[in-house]
């Protein structure tokens, strides 16, 4: 995967690129490394934005000739609803162009608390984190319930039921989630930036040095 993703990158021919991906051999951790030099004032990176994901990728399916939500329809934000039904779709798509992409960010979800019943994550009883953790799964549940009867349930061959399911909701949502930059006053999804830590002692800091209407640099 990490291969195919590096091959994919470069195919891309981003403006500036002095990094790429690697496995980090005792952990077995995806992490960024460089692969030419760079000095501290240096920008490493230079993202064309149609090479990012967000509300408008959708328009690239099928399905955004039926999904036309009403603004407060859902209690999730409509741009990140639209970037996770793209990945759901793509993500069942073996020819989509995301492919080496999105490959990285099935990440298995099973054990992180939003994945988890309520009632299993007894040690954060007293602590606000368990009310906010049950607020969020609620309205998850509560946008999923109402998309599945209003737009899979009624056209099952544009959503398809398969992929369209919780699980891969809410695997969207947390994606989404956790990884999107907001450039512009939108989400994006950025390959590779995304996989940038930001952890102390990083040297690739992952400050914008300029964000314009072609390129996140």
């Amino acid at each position: 995967q990490v291969e195919e993703f590096n091959l994919w990158i470069s195919e891309l021919n981003f403006p500036i690129n002095k990094v790429k991906l690697a496995i980090e051999q005792t952990s077995k951790d995806l992490m960024v490394i460089s692969n030419s030099q760079i000095r501290p004032d240096d920008i490493y990176l230079s993202i064309p934005l149609e090479f990012t994901i967000n509300e408008n990728s959708l328009s690239e399916t099928n399905l955004s000739r039926l999904f036309l939500p009403r603004e407060g329809e859902f209690v999730t934000d409509v741009r990140l609803l639209k970037m996770m039904l793209f990945l759901i779709h793509e993500r069942g798509n073996k020819r989509s162009h995301w492919k080496p992409y999105i490959d990285l960010l099935k990440v298995d979800i099973s054990e992180l608390p939003l994945a988890q019943k309520v009632k299993h994550l007894y040690e954060l009883t007293g602590s606000t984190i368990l009310e906010q953790i049950s607020e969020v799964q609620s309205a998850i549940k509560n946008d999923y319930n109402y998309f599945a009867s209003k737009y899979v349930d009624k056209n099952p061959s544009i959503f398809n039921p398969a992929p369209f399911n919780y699980e891969n909701f809410l695997w969207s949502y947390i994606i989404v989630m956790a990884r999107s930059v907001w450039t512009h006053q939108q989400p994006r999804l950025v390959p590779l930036l995304d996989l940038i830590s930001c952890g102390c002692g990083n040297v690739l800091d992952p400050r914008f040095a300029e964000i314009n209407d072609e390129n996140l640099e």
